[in-house]
């Protein structure tokens, strides 16, 4: 019952603290964004303007990530490899294998979607709009 009241305690704190950090965040960068709108060189005015779903997607992945290291504990891991992680020592063919299995679906997706026509490449572009566009 132990493990399972432990998985269930993780659960809920990381979606409760996911729901109550992206409130305080959102507080936090409307309260500073707007009083002091030049504080820490605007960076609480940047922080408003981010989207909604960015505040909850990143504190929910922040509090998962904490909270597996005492979710661990209470399981009675004690080291990485009792976690599912090994050494990476002499894993580079399985390494460069996994990275080309991925490539090569991603490619074929892509390859996909032109062929389709849901995509269309476009040649014309340049790098300086490639970097606008990998910043939105």
């Amino acid at each position: 019952m132990r493990p399972l009241r432990a998985l269930a305690i993780y659960i809920v704190v990381v979606f409760i603290g996911g729901c109550s950090g992206r409130a305080m965040a959102l507080l936090v960068s409307a309260v500073f964004g707007h009083a002091f709108p030049e504080a820490f060189g605007g960076f609480f005015t940047k922080l408003a303007q981010n989207p909604f779903h960015r505040f909850v997607n990143r504190s929910l992945l922040g509090l998962a990530l904490l909270g597996m290291w005492p979710l661990l504990k209470s399981l009675g891991t004690t080291s990485l490899r009792e976690a599912g992680l090994k050494s990476p020592v002499g894993e580079w063919k399985r390494l460069c294998s996994g990275f080309g299995v991925g490539f090569i679906s991603l490619a074929l997706v892509a390859g996909l979607a032109l062929a389709c026509g849901a995509r269309h490449f476009s040649g014309s572009i340049t790098w300086g709009q490639l970097g606008r566009r990998w910043q939105e």
